[in-house]
């Protein structure tokens, strides 16, 4: 005997972790500990307000059909939903987002072992093609500065602002959280700031000369000297707040479309997000522009994203086709050999032989 065991050893098992075993939970019990999974991890609050208001029309959507059990969510009840959503007056580009959402609560419930296995496995989401938003042009940002520069009340403030927004493509938010310090380096004023942008991910960003002395200003004859707030732009009055107060994303969008609707500007679209398109337009047009430093320069995490903003790139491709073809590589001189108008008559043939 070699004692080895002559009896057939038996069929490996696979074998799942505990934490993806399926267990109980309704949908309700689902989608609160969706909600409050995007609290704890500190998303964006504008992230954890979608979130809610995704999970409280899905869930809506569910009662009145009598489904509680996650696990008994098909893809039929997707294209069903789908129906109800367009049903309710919510456009192509509505319905798409929140459906969006449900995709994230049911794919976080398959990863966490709530269920087997997320419905959209086996449904796919159709996203519309959203139209290319233009943005302010540069003439457009010249007349709201000039505008907002002989205003009355926060002339200062308001010019830096525009600048800023202008100058790096910032998001109304990361302009509301910037400090003091984000801008200060030192006893004098930074080249750059420093954006804390969504997740709390920060990036450094150069701001033109004109633009640093916006801010720089604003904070001299403008600011309130005497006030404990360490946040770099202030706003006065807002929701009931008396004193001085961090600008609010609101305060911020609301300068920006009354500035712009005072300046002749026309359009449904003429906030904060309008100076962002705009910043990226003027990028893309620009000598040796890359689209992978414009993702780095708006806080995109993918490519995908920075080319939806731009709205050009198919533009894009093209352009760097001519610069870096092959065959201009090949440092050929043809210029002689090509002739002006029509080729002529069977020049153009193939003839056998």
């Amino acid at each position: 005997m070699n004692g080895w065991n002559s009896e057939p050893s038996p069929e490996p098992r696979l074998i799942f972790p505990k934490w993806r075993v399926a267990r109980d939970a309704t949908l309700g019990e689902l989608c609160l500990a969706f909600v409050d999974r995007a609290r704890a991890e500190n998303l964006s609050l504008a992230t954890q307000r979608y979130y809610r208001q995704t999970t409280e029309r899905w869930l809506r959507f569910c009662a009145e059909r009598g489904l509680g059990d996650p696990r008994e969510v098909s893809p039929d009840h997707l294209t069903e939903y789908s129906g109800w959503l367009q049903a309710g007056g919510n456009n192509r580009q509505s319905v798409a987002a929140w459906l969006r959402g449900v995709r994230a609560l049911l794919s976080w419930a398959e990863l966490r072992g709530y269920i087997e296995l997320s419905p959209f496995r086996m449904w796919k989401l159709k996203q519309p093609k959203l139209p290319a938003q233009r943005g302010f042009g540069a003439v457009d940002v010249r007349r709201m500065v000039d505008l907002a520069g002989r205003q009355l009340a926060n002339p200062m403030r308001d010019t830096a602002i525009l600048l800023l927004l202008f100058d790096t493509g910032i998001r109304r938010s990361e302009v509301c959280r910037l400090a003091l310090a984000d801008v200060i380096e030192g006893d004098h004023m930074a080249s750059s700031v420093t954006v804390r942008g969504k997740g709390d991910k920060y990036r450094r960003i150069e701001i033109h000369p004109q633009t640093q002395r916006a801010i720089f200003e604003y904070l001299v004859n403008e600011r309130p000297a005497k006030v404990r707030s360490e946040a770099l732009f202030l706003g006065r009055g807002a929701h009931g707040q008396r004193g001085y107060h961090p600008l609010t994303v609101d305060g911020a969008s609301q300068l920006v479309e009354r500035i712009a609707r005072r300046a002749g500007l026309e359009g449904t679209r003429l906030g904060p997000h309008s100076l962002r398109h705009g910043f990226t337009h003027e990028y893309l047009e620009s000598d040796g522009a890359r689209i992978e430093d414009l993702q780095i320069l708006l806080g995109h995490e993918s490519i995908a994203m920075s080319l939806h903003y731009a709205g050009q790139a198919a533009a894009t491709a093209r352009r760097g086709a001519r610069q870096y073809s092959p065959v201009a590589k090949l440092g050929l001189q043809l210029d002689k050999r090509l002739q002006r108008g029509r080729p002529k008559k069977g020049s153009l043939g193939t003839q056998d032989g």
